[in-house]
């Protein structure tokens, strides 16, 4: 009984200090890391799923399907919001590809609906 005693304290110390990493300290320094980064590809243009409107349009930045097909085509253009189709990385939840909140989306949707009426002189109800 002794030494299994000993075995599980022994385990049970060595699992709370591997538990407390000290790279937790730097999570700071990697996110301002990250954002320095991301500030800098913005220098250089858009990235993918990045939204934009022109002319009261919806375009969302996206990859470009006749990329490599034809000469000189970007990697990236700007597509209209309803011909955008996502990757399968875009639907996971938080993307582009899928609304993060139902409730804002339907807010949104309703708004729109109203705002049509009242352009087609139906009354703004």
């Amino acid at each position: 009984m002794g030494i299994f005693n000993l075995i599980v304290i022994l385990v049970s110390l060595f699992l709370v200090c591997c538990s407390h990493s000290p790279a937790a300290k730097n999570t700071t320094d990697d996110s301002r890391k990250y954002l320095e980064d991301a500030g800098k590809a913005r220098k250089y243009g858009p990235l993918e799923g990045d939204v934009r409107v022109i002319d009261g349009l919806e375009y969302v930045c996206g990859k470009n399907a006749k990329y490599m097909l034809t000469p000189f085509e970007p990697l990236y253009v700007w597509v209209r919001r309803y011909l955008y189709t996502p990757s399968v990385i875009d639907t996971f939840p938080g993307r582009v590809g899928s609304p993060t909140n139902t409730k804002k989306l339907t807010e949104l949707e309703e708004r729109l609906a109203r705002l049509e009426r009242a352009t087609r002189g139906e009354g703004a109800a």
